[in-house]
């Protein structure tokens, strides 16, 4: 969708004079707040040529383009951060600060004080975390603990407690309740794997010290002193060419 469609569209959906009814309202605050820092970021995202793609960027040196790239997502960062302290203050929901989240993650605004989600938990986008089920009638508490991560298009459903460094694969519906340190993945959810020890975000700590020990080797195969190494010759060889 361009930059013009998704504006009108965004300016159909909400007007300016509906402001004094919307603020009387939390959740409908909560909606206007997220749709707008969506809308931000989708705007940012369509000149820096994230969906447009290479021919906005074509129009810069690569250089630019790379510092462009970074003050936009910069700017999501800080949108990711602002969401998180508005639903923490504003809402009034059991986040813990370090928590992160997809700006397109849906945490459940019926019931916000039934929302807890440990340190260092990681949500992806379109993933659903509900307390409340309006078929049971019924407003409950739903948690997540440390060190988790959510996957894309996953749902929590109410009541359901998710234990201490755990993974939740995308796309999965999670009927009861996880165990610490395991993987659950399926329509119902199931266990797939246990033992696991994550670090922040969910991240698995195996897969992290792997990813460590490459870019260690990478950034001593890089580095200036082992290159001059690498090439002696060739450099005594344009050294002489020169002076010559």
């Amino acid at each position: 969708m361009d930059t013009l469609r998704f504006t009108e569209a965004f300016r159909t959906n909400l007007e300016w004079n509906d402001l004094p009814r919307i603020c009387n309202q939390p959740h409908l605050v909560v909606g206007f707040f997220q749709n707008s820092c969506a809308f931000v970021y989708t705007v940012l995202c369509s000149f820096s040529g994230c969906r447009g793609g290479v021919q906005a960027l074509s129009q810069h040196s690569s250089k630019n383009s790379h510092q462009f790239l970074g003050g936009i997502f910069s700017i999501r960062e800080i949108l990711v951060g602002l969401r998180v302290w508005f639903l923490r203050k504003c809402v009034r929901m059991d986040i813990h600060p370090s928590v992160k989240m997809s700006l397109r993650a849906n945490l459940d605004l019926t019931n916000p004080s039934g929302i807890h989600i440990g340190e260092g938990t990681y949500l992806a986008f379109h993933s659903v975390v509900l307390a409340h089920d309006m078929s049971r009638l019924i407003m409950t508490d739903t948690f997540i603990g440390r060190n988790c991560f959510i996957g894309a298009y996953s749902i929590v459903m109410p009541g359901i407690r998710v234990g201490d460094e755990c993974i939740v694969g995308s796309g999965s519906v999670v009927t009861t309740d996880v165990p610490s340190y395991s993987v659950v993945a399926g329509n119902p959810a199931k266990v797939v794997r246990s033992g696991i020890r994550t670090r922040k975000w969910g991240i698995l700590e195996d897969a992290y010290a792997r990813a460590a020990a490459e870019q260690e080797t990478l950034a001593d195969q890089w580095a200036p002193e082992r290159l001059s190494e690498g090439f002696p010759v060739a450099r005594n060889e344009g050294v002489r060419a020169t002076s010559k």
